[in-house]
């Protein structure tokens, strides 16, 4: 809980003026924010270091460090090429083509351009490239290789500047236009002309008309890059940037510090902002002509840029020598921190005053802000009883209650007052405040107290107990007060104490913020129980099954006709109209608005947002204020902007056990295993991480199978013609669906076809027909010899059956089988978790099999995944079930088998592959060892389902690579009387039962050999 956690003590918040390197290396769990669907990108009014930058690199899947060229194509993937192989991103992660994938060299792309078929174009030292479906191509654009500098669509063709003109491709004869130039950039203006620098001059191409020739600035200039701004052309040179005015054929220069530098990358957005870079810096003409040079402090040091591209949503990427992939855009989230003179930025809460500005209580005293001005420090952390001012509260009579982490204290008539009759609540965190008129209510962890007449007293629970501990406090129009503690709503009617009636549903729960609706109605947030409405004498929750993004809810605001809820890890809002009415078929449509990503910039990084108190957000006008780990945000909510409501569906590859097959065309398995595995994407730069996504394969299943990753894999399919159907959406959007659907034929084989069935049936009774006619002719006299055939015939009949069903059979037992291994496949693992009653479940993974496979092959691979197999059915009993899970992944289901002892076989089977030895098919031995999940069924009590059982031998298995591999983990949950056994799938809940210590991990109690 973000309230009440302390800050790592390894990981820093970087002082201004220091950003430079620590954004590259902060710690990875300190969270940047981004709004979830941006204001219109990269408004000149806003200063650089206002922007949201975020970076990518080959950590994050890029082929190699250096991005030279971007482009998006039709689809909006964004295509980035690097000096080892171009990746195709989706938003959210990056697909690799290289040598290996395509066989074609695709290193040092230096220019791209995507065409209006999908295609997109690249242009290399060695000629032009096109890629189209994820298939590359070389096209020839001339009779030998030729070095491409610059690619632009014109006069209805793509044309590529070389060393000896435009040329276009599949023309490798003479140049289209400027043959003999060595032409190096090419712009496109608003009149659909087009601009070329050349080394030597200037060239403008007019539909029907002559080349036009124009000098370069000086004599030496050498031409690096275009662009087109405010109507003119803009050169970028080896000695700094230049404007051409058509108008008097004059130049004059642009960003004098520039001068005398190398500028090859220009840039013109769509919002009139013109941008520069060199080696060494970034530098911006806003349309009012205002320069702006970007500092390290807003930026990073020497940033190299070789491309800037704009995206369709008006975002800025750059493609940098050592930064790899950024990622420039504009938000309605702003960050208030150590630039505008706040004194400490982890900040607990916030409380707007009655002038427009706000009190912030930081880890280290109190401050002012006051929009224009910034943070005045109103007093330092020593003259408080506890620098941690965790609350506040605004009297009638203007005074300012703080809160602290152990003590009061008062802001009166501009002077800290900490008066004697506080003494009781020295040592009490104090959470919460509450004004009746007559009295002030104080809640803290110790209990709920009331300050009235220069004196406190304390009601209610006793210290120590959950409802002694509270969170939250709200005064109802009857006079009573509403107390949200750590176990629950309490209610004070006078000196009475009870529990309303109403509030069961959220017994035992963290009551993190009360409000009243315009309505009547109360809205409740709670820690890890999402939202509660209470309307009508009844309370309702809703959670992330109702379509909430978080199951953590810290406090609530409305703001015209939404709700807006902060969470741990960002806030979202909802419609009032769908809370209110939650049953419609529109549903909530909960919209994240602020979400936490960890590739933000030093100014951007925080951990959103703090809770568990009074004052975590304040109001002025239509914008929020939250306080955070790093700084204030500030959330614009009337330049919040929905993400489109196509979420960008994509099939992206295919596979069968023959390998990767073409589409859309239908696709077709002919021979088993009938194994298919289809990936999928939703393409969107900003919103990739949100989409949700559903898919069927029509024939075979009835329902839609929610999915947790970006892959539909089935396997054995039985004959007959199939569609599979893709929809994804946005968080509370409608469904949307995937066009065209893949069709899909699974071939049977030649004894399952019909004909053949109808064959033998009519061959059958032609046979018993003659047998008949035959039985006539020869009437009486051939009747014994006749029953004597027909019981020869009724044999072979019967021996043909058994054939026939022994084939079956065959079949039947093959579809349950492994190919490869011999062992049971996936699905008849499946089959035997739902019918047998108890066992224990071991998740077998092969360590480092990847690496195996790619040294030695696939082979090697298969034939250590025989051997394996071999050496693991050897140790384990009669009736354990060994099955090939996936890939070089076994699962064993072991019945009657206690966690202790499904441990002690587990670390048995272990030893047997690490001693075991292992070689390839041409006798080069090997080493292989395993990683084991283990866990039982069922767990604690009788409970849980085979699906959460088979999730805690994941996370033992994950636990067991995280601690190094070739280990043995295993996974219990040990539940508190009455707390709920949390269903499979539910990720977070598990988390919870984690950090509570309610999910344990334990070893084999064997001494650990191999």
């Amino acid at each position: 809980m973000m309230a009440d956690m302390a800050v790592d003590p390894h990981c820093r918040t970087s002082p201004a003026g220091s950003r430079p390197a620590g954004w590259l290396r902060a710690c990875g769990w300190l969270l940047g924010l981004a709004l979830a669907a941006p204001a219109p990108a990269l408004d000149p009014s806003s200063d650089f270091g206002d922007y949201l930058l975020e970076r990518w690199t080959a950590e994050d899947g890029l082929p190699q460090i250096t991005v030279l060229t971007l482009a998006q194509d039709s689809q909006g993937y964004l295509w980035v090429g690097t000096q080892n192989g171009i990746a195709r991103f989706d938003g959210r992660r990056f697909h690799t083509f290289n040598r290996v994938t395509t066989g074609l060299d695709l290193t040092m792309p230096n220019v791209s351009r995507a065409g209006p078929d999908g295609e997109v174009w690249f242009g290399t030292p060695r000629g032009l490239l096109r890629q189209q479906r994820g298939r590359f191509e070389e096209v020839p654009i001339a009779t030998a290789p030729t070095s491409v500098r610059a690619l632009q669509h014109w006069d209805g063709q793509l044309l590529a500047a070389t060393v000896d003109g435009l040329r276009s491709p599949g023309r490798p004869g003479r140049p289209e236009y400027l043959g003999g130039e060595s032409v190096q950039a090419l712009a496109v203006d608003a009149v659909d002309r087009l601009w070329a620098a050349a080394d030597g001059a200037l060239f403008l191409l007019e539909h029907g008309h002559a080349a036009r020739r124009f000098a370069l600035p000086e004599d030496d200039t050498r031409p690096l890059a275009l662009a087109v701004w405010q109507g003119d052309i803009v050169l970028g040179s080896r000695d700094g940037v230049w404007r051409f005015d058509l108008g008097n054929g004059a130049w004059d220069r642009l960003f004098p510090a520039l001068s005398g530098q190398a500028v090859p990358t220009l840039h013109a957005d769509r919002h009139g902002n013109l941008w520069a870079a060199s080696v060494e810096s970034l530098q911006r003409l806003r349309p009012d002509g205002a320069l702006e040079e970007v500092g390290e402090d807003a930026f990073v040091a020497r940033p190299w840029l070789h491309v800037m591209f704009e995206d369709r949503e008006g975002d800025l990427w750059l493609g940098s020598q050592r930064e790899s992939l950024l990622r420039i855009s504009d938000s309605a989230l702003r960050v208030i921190g150590r630039r505008q003179g706040l004194h400490d930025t982890l900040l607990w809460s916030v409380l707007a005053d009655d002038a427009g500005g706000l009190w912030v209580g930081t880890n280290a005293g109190f401050a002012h802000w006051r929009p224009g001005t910034g943070f005045a420090q109103v007093t330092r952390g020593d003259p408080l009883p506890d620098p941690a001012v965790y609350s506040l509260h605004r009297d009638p009579l203007g005074a300012i209650w703080l809160g602290t982490r152990a003590g009061l204290a008062r802001l009166r008539a501009g002077r800290i007052e900490s008066d004697p009759a506080f003494a009781p609540l020295a040592a009490a965190q104090i959470t919460s405040f509450a004004d009746d008129g007559d009295a002030l209510w104080i809640g803290s962890l110790d209990g709920l107290w009331r300050w009235k007449e220069g004196a406190l007293s304390r009601f209610g629970a006793p210290s120590g107990s959950p409802e002694a501990r509270v969170r939250s406090l709200l005064l109802q129009d009857d006079g009573s007060l509403l107390v949200g503690t750590e176990g629950g709503l309490r209610r004070l009617r006078g000196r009475h104490w009870d529990s309303p009636d109403w509030a069961s549903p959220v017994d035992g729960s963290f009551i993190s913020s009360l409000r009243t609706l315009p309505d009547g109605g109360l809205l409740l947030t709670t820690l890890d129980k999402g939202i509660a409405l209470y309307r009508g004498g009844e309370l309702r929750a809703f959670g992330q099954s109702d379509g909430l993004p978080s199951a953590n809810g810290w406090t609530s605001d409305l703001v015209g006709a939404h709700v807006y809820i902060s969470t741990n890890d960002g806030a979202y809002r909802l419609p009032l109209a769908r809370l209110l009415d939650p049953d419609g078929e529109a549903g909530l449509q909960a919209e994240v608005v602020v979400r936490a990503v960890n590739r933000a910039r030093g100014d951007q990084r925080m951990g959103c947002c703090n809770g568990g108190g009074h004052a975590r957000s304040a109001r002025l006008g239509t914008q929020l204020f939250y306080p955070t780990t790093n700084g204030l945000i500030r959330l614009d909510t009337e330049r919040i902007q929905r993400a489109a409501d196509w979420p960008g569906l994509a099939i992206e590859s295919v596979e069968t056990a023959a390998g990767e097959v073409d589409f859309p065309e239908r696709v077709r398995i002919e021979e088993p295993p009938r194994d298919l595995a289809i990936e999928f994407a939703g393409v969107s730069l900003r919103h990739a991480n949100e989409i949700e996504f559903r898919y069927r394969l029509d024939g075979y299943q009835r329902g839609w199978t929610e999915a947790n990753g970006l892959r539909a894999v089935y396997t054995g399919l039985p004959p007959g013609d199939y569609r599979f159907l893709l929809e994804g959406r946005f968080p509370g959007r409608e469904w949307q669906r995937a066009q065209p659907p893949l069709d899909i034929t699974v071939v049977p084989a030649w004894h399952e076809q019909r004909q053949v069935h109808l064959g033998a049936a009519l061959a059958l009774l032609l046979l018993f027909g003659q047998l008949w006619r035959y039985s006539l002719e020869r009437g009486e006299r051939q009747r014994r010899a006749l029953a004597e055939a027909v019981r020869e015939r009724t044999e072979a009949l019967d021996r043909a059956n058994e054939r026939l069903r022994s084939a079956n059979a065959a079949l039947l037992e093959e579809s349950r089988t492994d190919a490869l291994t011999g062992c049971a496949n996936r699905r008849a693992a499946m089959r035997l978790l739902a019918e047998w009653p108890s066992y224990a479940l071991m998740l077998i993974d092969l360590d480092h099999f990847k690496a195996l496979n790619d040294r030695y092959g696939h082979a090697a691979g298969d034939q250590v995944l025989i051997t394996s197999t071999a050496l693991l059915r050897a140790r384990l009993a009669p009736n354990a079930l060994l099955s090939r899970w996936g890939g070089e992944e076994f699962l064993v289901v072991w019945p009657g088998l206690g966690l202790e002892d499904a441990l002690a076989e587990a670390e048995q089977l272990r030893v047997t592959l690490a001693q075991a030895a292992f070689q390839t098919l041409g006798g080069q031995a090997l080493r292989v060892t395993c990683s084991i999940g283990v866990a039982e069924h069922p767990l604690q009590g009788g409970r849980g389902d085979w699906q959460l059982s088979l999730e805690l031998a994941d996370r033992a298995l994950y636990r067991a690579k995280a601690n190094g591999r070739n280990r043995v983990e295993g996974a219990q949950l040990e539940l508190a009387a009455g707390q709920a056994l949390p269903a499979a799938g539910e990720t977070q809940a598990l988390d919870a039962l984690a950090q509570q210590g309610s999910l344990r991990f334990e070893r084999p109690r064997v001494l650990r050999i191999g």
